[in-house]
């Protein structure tokens, strides 16, 4: 989930052949309600309200499954994630 537009993130997914929806929330509605905004940037300005990078499966009841912030250099278990898509 990202504040860009939804063209500018189809252009990125078309770069990266990422074959996966990325999704658009640009006024950030979504990136707060989940609880995901950064406020390292400010509450004002061009990257105030962005998502910090974490890790969200949802499911199909439409709640959160699991949630993990996103350590670059030490990405959650994928083990973890798939048990969290499947349900478990």
């Amino acid at each position: 989930m990202s504040k860009d537009s939804a063209d500018t993130l189809g252009k990125f997914a078309a770069r990266r052949d990422i074959g996966i929806t990325l999704l658009s929330d640009p006024d950030s509605t979504m990136i707060t309600a989940f609880g995901l905004r950064d406020d390292q940037y400010g509450t004002t300005g061009p990257y105030s309200a962005i998502a910090s990078p974490t890790v969200v499966v949802v499911n199909a009841d439409g709640r959160i499954a699991y949630s993990q912030p996103v350590n670059h250099s030490a990405p959650p278990p994928v083990d973890t994630v798939l048990a969290a898509l499947k349900g478990s």
